[in-house]
């Protein structure tokens, strides 16, 4: 009996889309192309290790917006989409749409260092079960 395949990527990429679920869902789908200065979310060390083991590819490049220089045009690869839907789970967010809880001793927060949201104990419980 043929199974199907799942996706693979090579271990680097992987392990930076399993450390990032929320950055992996986020990322521009295939059939997109993009500029590293458009999707700023991704950090240009993230688009070095994607870049670097074939999670993205260069597919031509666009002139800046000042008209000094170019930059390079990008898309995920189809590999990389597909690995993010079958094993890439997305994170539980916070009521302030962030992921991660912290305990500040009577309230809760979530990982984002510059949010100020706060939140109750059933709330955070909440999130840590879904």
């Amino acid at each position: 009996m043929n199974r199907p395949s799942r996706p693979t990527v090579p271990q680097p990429v992987s392990a930076w889309l399993q450390a990032h679920p929320q950055l992996a869902h986020a990322l521009p789908a295939p059939d997109e192309e993009w500029t590293v200065r458009e999707q700023d979310m991704i950090g240009d060390s993230a688009h070095g290790v994607l870049r670097e083991h074939g999670g993205v590819r260069k597919v031509g490049e666009t002139r800046c917006k000042d008209g000094n220089g170019a930059v390079a045009v990008w898309q995920v690869t189809e590999a990389v989409a597909a690995f993010v839907e079958h094993n890439v789970t997305e994170p539980s967010l916070t009521p302030c749409g962030h992921t991660g809880v912290v305990n500040l001793g009577d309230t809760y927060t979530c990982q984002t260092e510059t949010c100020d949201a706060r939140f109750d104990r059933e709330t955070a419980l909440e999130v840590l079960k879904s």
